[in-house]
């Protein structure tokens, strides 16, 4: 396998990996804003999507997973939505949540929030 650069059969700035129940590798390729498939014994088998905005296209895939019934599973960071393709890579559908925090997230935040509290000294 290239794990370098730009290119058909090249990688870069591999940020999600994950396998399938026939134990094969999926690589969420950053700087090339595509998915790729790869056998267990590391032949690429599939490119999936193209860089973009549209359906089926990414923007910085960050993360990536498959399920049992082999859909596979985008998180298209720099579109701010998950996309998810069949197992051949077409795309069914988008989710995008509706922007409110979820309870764990603002206890976060407020934990961290007093943590980090500037110090202002008077003058």
């Amino acid at each position: 396998m290239n794990f370098s650069g730009h290119g058909n059969n090249s990688i870069s700035l591999p940020w999600g990996l994950t396998t399938d129940i026939h134990d094969n590798i999926y690589v969420a390729d950053w700087g090339n804003d595509t998915i790729r498939k790869f056998s267990p014994d590391g032949l690429l088998l599939a490119s999936f999507g193209t860089s973009g905005n549209n359906d089926g296209e990414f923007c910085r895939p960050s993360s990536v997973s498959v399920d049992n019934d082999g859909y596979i599973y985008v998180a298209d960071w720099g579109n701010e939505r998950v996309q998810v393709l069949d197992a051949d890579g077409e795309f069914i559908e988008k989710l995008r949540g509706n922007g409110t925090i979820s309870k764990w997230a603002q206890n976060f935040l407020n934990i961290n929030s007093r943590r980090l509290q500037p110090v202002i000294k008077p003058t």
